[in-house]
């Protein structure tokens, strides 16, 4: 949580509000899929993981947690 002081000098709490994905790696007989909530990312296949994270954390993602050895949950903050 982030802490401010508001202009009648007293202390407030604004809660900072993310959105979530969860990203899935699938290894197959042609190469490596990736999916963001179940939908494909083509342009993002038979790139490493390394790269594909790199590629989601300049829109602002950021690994939040492993689920397992393919899954992943990203968070950014929500804007507006």
């Amino acid at each position: 949580m982030e802490k401010c002081q508001s202009s009648t000098g007293g202390a407030r709490t604004d809660l900072l509000k993310y959105e979530y994905i969860m990203l899935v790696r699938r290894p197959d007989q042609y190469g490596v899929k990736y999916f963001i909530d179940e939908a494909p990312l083509p342009s993002y296949n038979d790139i490493s993981l390394t790269r594909t994270l790199n590629i989601l954390g300049e829109q602002g993602w950021e690994l939040a947690a492993k689920e397992n050895e393919n899954s992943y949950i990203l968070k950014r903050r929500r804007r507006g």
